[in-house]
């Protein structure tokens, strides 16, 4: 059976939570750091290596 990973980014936390909660699948909320000149930094703290990642 293959693992299936969530990853909710910031642009709509209330959608990514609903999509959790139907799915029964945990969020995994990555350290995001913005940049002075706009750029993000985004590390996923988790192993997803064999995983499915949404």
């Amino acid at each position: 059976m293959r693992r299936i990973v969530l990853v909710s980014g910031t642009s709509n936390p209330t959608l990514s939570k609903k999509i959790s909660e139907f799915l029964d699948v945990p969020l995994v909320n990555p350290q995001i750091r913005r940049f002075a000149n706009g750029e993000i930094y985004c590390e996923i703290e988790k192993n997803v290596r064999g995983a499915d990642v949404f």
